[in-house]
């Protein structure tokens, strides 16, 4: 078959938890003899890029349409796996618009709510030095947050709906993200439109050598406010650092708060501390003991079996509905109450302090991630994709 891979940026094996999975999906799918194009809106200049067909962002809506459905024709296209389902663009690929000969597979990797429930977390900025002006800018938006809150749950619910009338199958990451989505719309009828496939893991753990491990916390993912919050990891690490004058702490990525961050950082005069800014981060797991994530909402975050796949023991605020996918509390790492950063470092102390137990979980973390290993999940999609 013909299968076309959408997602709003280029296809890159080692930017995004998104984009890696959409690789991996994608070069399964080729070994079984399937042909792969790849369709985007924006360009991302780095040699591991995919080589895409670029949707220009001069056309209007009806523009996009005309091409994509031009691009189909010519090219033959069978399915359609749009990885933005998250986004807007599913009113571009829907059968609103593409032939129902043309098959479309809408790929959700997001909780369908979990940003509204801690909605109001994702606007506390500091007011730390800012100007009177600015200030009373800052309390002007924050009072209108209870009517955005009920505008962008009347959007997203929107936007699901059409998502499930209007895609042959929408993909989700577990069972209860299926549950979650049919009580979010509220209609049970789309029951059979919902698919539920874990994400690959990334790394092949059939590979995976356990080097000898430093006393490191890591961060991996995007240096941004909301939804990743990374404030959160700064404070844990100052109420670690000076009990654990042996330890360090590294962020791994980039992003456009990173300056922020930094900013942060040397007010609350933390030590030890690395921005590797973007890179590969698998030397960063393959040395590293532990790992935070203190995101207001996830989907169900890659970084977390990436980890597990070099035994690093990931600490997580319980925040999102499939925080517990790879974890299993206490015995391959910790779920924590959000958004404590007390209970987040009490957590971290359990291990800094017990080389036994860590020991005891890195192996444990090892084991749990076997199972989503691409020659256990390409399976399920080679099936979704024949049986569509």
């Amino acid at each position: 078959m013909n299968i076309l891979f959408y997602f709003e940026n280029q296809i890159n094996p080692v930017r995004g938890g998104t984009e890696r999975v959409a690789w991996l999906i994608s070069k399964y799918l080729k070994s079984k003899g399937h042909n792969i194009s790849y369709l985007c809106k924006h360009i991302v200049y780095d040699i591991n890029s995919e080589i895409s067909d670029v949707i220009p962002e001069t056309l209007n809506k009806n523009g996009k349409i005309d091409f994509i459905n031009k691009y189909v024709s010519d090219n033959n296209i069978d399915i359609i796996v749009n990885e933005g389902g998250n986004t807007d663009d599913i009113y571009l690929f829907s059968h609103t618009n593409i032939p129902d000969n043309v098959k479309i597979i809408s790929c959700l990797h997001f909780d369908v709510s979990g940003d509204l429930k801690y909605f109001y977390s994702s606007f506390k900025y500091s007011l730390d030095n800012y100007s009177i002006t600015s200030i009373i800018t800052y309390l002007s938006k924050y009072a209108k947050l209870p009517f955005l809150k009920i505008y962008h749950t009347w959007e997203r619910k929107k936007r699901y709906v059409h998502m499930a009338r209007y895609s042959d199958k929408v993909v989700l990451l577990s069972d209860k993200a299926i549950y979650s989505y049919i009580k979010f719309i509220n209609d049970k009828s789309i029951k059979n439109k919902l698919v539920s496939i874990i994400n690959p893991n990334t790394f092949n753990t059939d590979c995976i050598n356990i080097p000898y491990k430093e006393n490191t916390i890591i961060y991996v993912g995007r240096i941004e406010y909301s939804p990743k919050r990374i404030d959160r990891v700064l404070k844990v690490w100052q109420i670690l650092q000076d009990r654990f004058p042996t330890w360090n702490i590294k962020l791994i990525g980039d992003g456009n708060y990173l300056g922020k961050y930094k900013e942060l950082a040397c007010k609350l005069k933390l030590k030890r501390i690395e921005w590797t800014g973007y890179t590969d981060s698998e030397p960063y797991y393959s040395k590293a003991k532990i790992l935070l994530l203190t995101s207001n909402f996830e989907g169900t975050p890659m970084v977390i079996p990436e980890a597990m796949a070099y035994g690093v023991i990931p600490i997580v605020m319980n925040s999102f509905t499939n925080a517990d996918l790879h974890i299993r509390n206490g015995e391959n790492g910790f779920l924590t109450k959000p958004f404590s950063c007390k209970e987040m470092a009490k957590q971290c102390e359990v291990l800094m302090n017990n080389q036994d137990l860590y020991n005891t979980m890195s192996r444990n973390a090892q084991i749990a991630v076997n199972n989503y290993n691409i020659n256990k999940i390409g399976p399920k999609w080679e099936r979704l994709i024949n049986t569509i």
